[in-house]
């Protein structure tokens, strides 16, 4: 039996919700190769012969001649469509993204798609006092702080399927063109963070200033000029401006942590190299006369997860940071609690109606819209240090 007739066979008995998903989670656990499938033959399985002239009737709108017409053209439509869509949600799940590891989804629920104001309460600002006996403990005050984060943007595609493409049997041409779809949108997010996350764009607004995220002087410094990644020293130097990062109200050091360094695909094993090193040598390594050499464990005590994103640095070179100097990029933080990605929606995934414009000017058979709302913005840039290779 052909996988159209069983498809119909099991949308009769069970429903189209049930037969979608049998269908996504056969492709997914590869029962059924997905380039083994033709959208033609589920039109003739669901439709019959004349499948062409009663999805056009389906989609105009046009009264149907028997209640089993409509019924199968809108299971076809359905089926079709939820292929569609589970193509898309697959390719925007399975793209090598790094964004959800370098900011903090954090769900806009107050409907505000505008730039947004949101209170900062900073630490405790008066000094500890001693108390004398007998006498009442002295009242803290706080200092009044705020945060401004950008607008959010909607970023979508239509996956458009015509009557001509599937006519033609394009199946794997459409599907490829879904799954593009999905591609574009997961890719569309993760530039935005990347560009936040690498200081091409900079949004940080603080108590209504605007800051750039990485500064070598200024209110914080979290940027090293001319770093080059070589040994255990080199994380050593970054490490060292965490130590010497001040809470802007107290004055007093702030506690980070950094947990991740974030370093160009070249850069990847040379990273890996000085956290793994079991030894290090050190002095004079002359090959004549008594030269002093020191060899010793590797100083580092933290194994830092190591992320890379072919994306970050595609998106350096193409500000104008020359390919050499691209690749030496390095940062290291706690970068969750430095960037954010305010989510107003999460990708969803929609079918057309049946009757759109789209139907009756474009001859398009099936159309399937991805959409996502959100925008990348920076919460405290202290968290996060850059090594800079100029």
């Amino acid at each position: 039996m052909s996988l159209g007739r069983k498809l119909k066979q099991l949308t009769e008995s069970y429903g189209i919700a049930k037969t979608s998903k049998f269908l996504g989670d056969a492709i997914r656990d590869k029962k059924i190769n997905r380039h083994t499938i033709s959208i033609r033959q589920l039109a003739e399985s669901f439709m019959g012969s004349d499948w062409a002239e009663q999805l056009y009737r389906y989609n105009s709108g046009v009264r149907v001649r028997e209640a089993t017409e409509g019924v199968d053209a809108s299971s076809f439509t359905a089926i079709t469509g939820q292929l569609l869509v589970n193509e898309i949600k697959d390719k925007y799940d399975l793209a090598a993204f790094v964004g959800d590891e370098v900011a903090e989804t954090i769900p806009v629920t107050n409907g505000n798609l505008k730039e947004q104001k949101v209170p900062w309460l900073s630490n405790v600002i008066d000094s500890v006092e001693k108390v004398e006996e007998g006498m009442p403990y002295p009242h803290t005050s706080f200092s009044p702080n705020y945060i401004e984060y950008p607008a959010i943007e909607k970023i979508g595609k239509i996956c458009a399927v015509t009557m001509e493409a599937i006519y033609s049997d394009l199946t794997g041409q459409i599907l490829d063109s879904a799954g593009s779809v999905g591609t574009y949108c997961g890719i569309a997010r993760e530039e935005r963070i990347l560009k936040v996350v690498l200081g091409l764009t900079n949004n940080h607004k603080w108590n209504g200033s605007s800051y750039n995220t990485y500064l070598t002087s200024g209110s914080w410094v979290n940027k090293v000029a001319s770093f080059t990644m070589t040994d255990w020293s080199s994380i050593n130097t970054l490490e060292q401006l965490f130590a010497n990062m001040l809470d802007p109200n107290t004055g007093k050091n702030i506690l980070i942590e950094p947990k991740q360094l974030f370093v160009m695909p070249a850069n990847k094993y040379r990273t890996r190299r000085a956290i793994t090193a079991t030894n290090t040598r050190s002095g004079d390594f002359a090959t004549s006369g008594n030269p002093d050499q020191i060899e010793a464990p590797n100083p580092l005590d933290k194994d830092y997860q190591i992320l890379t994103s072919p994306h970050a640095r595609r998106l350096l070179v193409e500000s104008g940071v020359s390919s050499s100097n691209a690749d030496k990029y390095v940062f290291l933080g706690d970068f969750k609690k430095a960037f954010i990605w305010r989510e107003a929606k999460p990708l969803t995934v929609v079918e057309a109606p049946a009757q759109n414009p789209m139907e009756f000017n474009q001859d398009i058979a099936l159309a399937v819209k991805a959409s996502l709302m959100g925008v990348a913005a920076v919460r405290d840039p202290r968290f996060v240090a850059f090594g800079s290779p100029t």
